[in-house]
């Protein structure tokens, strides 16, 4: 069984391909539709570190909290892999990049475009020191994830 927030003390509850919409205590109606994924609401043991943090004009990221979480000293080298919606930087030993001497992670100029990143963007750095990498996703990204699943205060209430 799967329950899921919908608003204005609306419930859905998924079970066994049905879903059962409740308001204020009482069903209102039961429709069938998919089987729905359970939600594992435990609290997790991630020894992940999050941080937001600025992209400035030369693309470096003013937080080093990340960096610190992985043990990654000025000069480590990585490398950094660009998809369309995020970058992954992993820590390697024969990296084309690496920490600069302040300690600091610049994003080279082609990352930035390829995300759309401009100087001011901030970013949601994600360090996992279990994997050896820093993954970096641009706020509007995190913004269209968020709507997309009606997390965002306010953006179930669109017309």
């Amino acid at each position: 069984m799967s329950l899921r927030m919908l608003g204005g003390g609306v419930i859905a509850v998924a079970e066994a391909g049905w879903i059962r919409m409740l308001h204020e205590g009482g069903p209102s109606a039961t429709a069938p539709g998919l089987p729905m994924a359970q939600l594992d609401l435990r609290p997790g043991d991630s020894s992940s570190h999050y941080v937001v943090t600025a992209v400035d004009v030369r693309g470096r990221l003013a937080d080093r909290s990340g960096l610190q979480a992985l043990a990654w000293p000025p000069g480590h080298l990585i490398s950094i892999q660009v998809t369309p919606v995020t970058a992954i930087v992993k820590g390697c030993t024969d990296g084309p990049h690496a920490i600069t001497r302040q300690g600091h992670l610049r994003l080279r100029s082609s990352a930035r475009h390829a995300l759309g990143l401009h100087a001011g963007d901030r970013v949601l750095l994600v360090a996992q020191p279990e994997y050896d990498r820093l993954v970096i996703y641009p706020i509007p990204v995190l913004e269209a994830t968020l709507q997309r699943h009606d997390l965002l205060p306010g953006s179930g209430d669109r017309a």
